[in-house]
């Protein structure tokens, strides 16, 4: 938000946990999203397994452990391999593929998994991370009088004031706020693409 607004947002911490400048990697490494993360990575686990039944014949006594797919389900960054925050992106690791591969699956089923295992994910994120995030963001412009009118206008055309000043409201926002209490904001899929004005008119800019 910073880099989109300077003048607005200068000085925002992570709307969820408040301790650190929010970035990109941050909204799915911040402490308080982990459980969330934890949730959405085993629970695409338990898809990917259930998927693999329906599809294997059962006579072929095969074992599939999803666990052995190391890099896909690890949260560390890495430079060397991609990992589930990479899936989340929507990078498709090619260890994933040569794993399927080995169950001698049609390529047609190995794509419908990695499209099921996508579309689940994407959807999870949506609903468990982006959107309440989005909405916390919306509950604070809304707190310090920040409008869309605002953020479409040039620095040098805002009404200039002192946000400096209203820091302890911020913090006690991040320590009163209730998440289960802001589920009204942005409901349409926008975490892959999107037009940034368009988004802006509800809730929030795209990151």
């Amino acid at each position: 938000m910073s880099k989109y607004a300077p003048y607005i947002y200068q000085g925002w911490n992570c709307v969820i946990c408040g301790n650190t400048p929010e970035t990109f990697d941050h909204i799915w490494n911040c402490s308080d999203n982990q459980y969330l993360l934890m949730k959405i990575r085993d629970d695409t686990k338990s898809l990917l397994t259930n998927l693999l039944v329906s599809m294997i014949d059962n006579n072929q006594h095969i074992i599939y452990d999803v666990n052995l797919i190391t890099d896909l389900w690890s949260t560390t960054r890495s430079e060397i391999f991609l990992n589930f925050i990479d899936f989340i992106k929507g990078f498709i690791p090619l260890k994933l593929m040569r794993w399927l591969t080995q169950f001698n699956l049609k390529q047609n089923d190995i794509t419908s998994i990695i499209n099921e295992l996508r579309d689940f994910v994407d959807e999870r994120i949506l609903t468990d991370i982006w959107i309440p995030r989005c909405d916390r963001v919306h509950e604070m412009e809304t707190m310090m009088g920040i409008t869309n009118i605002m953020k479409r206008t040039k620095p040098n055309e805002v009404f200039t004031r002192n946000f400096n000043s209203s820091s302890s409201s911020i913090s006690s926002f991040y320590n009163t706020i209730n998440i289960d209490d802001l589920y009204f904001g942005l409901r349409q899929k926008i975490y892959y693409g999107g037009d940034l004005l368009d988004f802006t008119l509800h809730v929030n800019h795209v990151l």
